[in-house]
């Protein structure tokens, strides 16, 4: 949604993601430049639950080729400012955004809480976001809650709410759905489909 209704009279978005995926699709429809950006079997596959990579040297080598990728990017687009979505992308494009002298922003999605993330994971992130982040955007006040606690810089902090475009929204009665929940037409109904884990806040 963020990138769908920039103002293009005064941005320039361009998207680094894998190729051939829904963003990239989404990207060529809205006539935003993209990059093909790509971690490589090895990088990719660290995340929450699997922290510990088959080959060190294929992850070090995936993570130089990935950030000389985004450096390259940012050079042809003369980026102002790099938005970032993923922890992976946290760090990367962190770096590559200080490498360039570009403001990075970091968009945090989760808790990173103790039991769902290695203390090491969460401790990469917190000094990568003290050296390399300008600002950190949280989706709730749960997650930014989380955060501070945890010793991210609280200063550099904003908590923006994801929003809902009432026009790409369907309407209905709710008829079936107002009865069983004793809802009157009256009252507004709002249904959001959605993961509910700890971590999501």
């Amino acid at each position: 949604m963020l990138l769908a209704n920039l103002p293009r009279d005064r941005f320039r978005p361009a998207v680094a993601c894998a190729p051939e995926g829904a963003l990239w699709r989404f990207c060529e429809r809205q006539g935003v430049p993209r990059f093909a950006h790509w971690l490589g079997e090895d990088l990719r596959m660290l995340g929450r639950y699997q922290t510990r990579p088959r080959s060190r040297t294929a992850v070090a080598g995936a993570t130089i080729a990935a950030l000389q990728r985004l450096r390259q990017a940012l050079g042809l687009h003369r980026a102002a400012l790099i938005h970032c979505n993923s922890n992976k992308d946290h760090l990367l494009g962190g770096l590559a955004g200080r490498l360039a002298r570009v403001p990075v922003v970091w968009h945090m999605h989760d808790m990173l809480l103790p039991t769902v993330m290695p203390t090491t994971t969460r401790q990469a992130l917190k000094a990568a976001a003290v050296v390399t982040c300008d600002r950190l955007l949280a989706v709730s006040e749960a997650t930014a809650e989380s955060l501070r606690r945890q010793g991210f810089p609280g200063s550099r902090l904003r908590t923006v709410l994801n929003g809902v475009e009432p026009d790409a929204v369907g309407r209905g009665t709710g008829g079936r759905l107002r009865r069983e929940l004793g809802v009157s037409d009256a009252t507004p109904l709002v249904g959001v489909l959605g993961r509910l884990c700890p971590w999501k806040g």
